[in-house]
């Protein structure tokens, strides 16, 4: 199968798992990797641990900055620093766009 199609499927899974089925995004994004790995050439047995070891090795990359993140969040908001820039926003922004601050 043509790399294009098969990329065009993946997105369309994706896409339609969202929008559609209102599936949660992070589900709909691990069916499309599911359905772009079954459909790409290579030996079947193979398909579905290679989508596993992919998630993991992304999962690993990020783990220590989504938990410094939260360390500086959780830092903010026992400080007021939160509180303060929500205020810059808002005071910047408006009252009207609040939801955007």
């Amino acid at each position: 199968m043509h790399p294009l199609l098969i990329l065009g499927v993946g997105t369309a899974v994706v896409l339609g798992a969202i929008v559609v089925l209102r599936i949660n995004a992070f589900l709909a994004l691990v069916g499309g990797a599911i359905t772009v790995s079954l459909l790409a050439p290579g030996p079947a047995e193979e398909k579905i641990p290679r989508v596993a070891e992919a998630f993991g090795d992304t999962a690993a990359s990020i783990a220590i900055v989504i938990g410094l993140a939260a360390i500086i969040g959780q830092c903010m908001m026992e400080s007021g620093a939160a509180d303060r820039v929500v205020r810059a926003f808002l005071s910047l922004l408006g009252e009207k766009r609040g939801g955007a601050a």
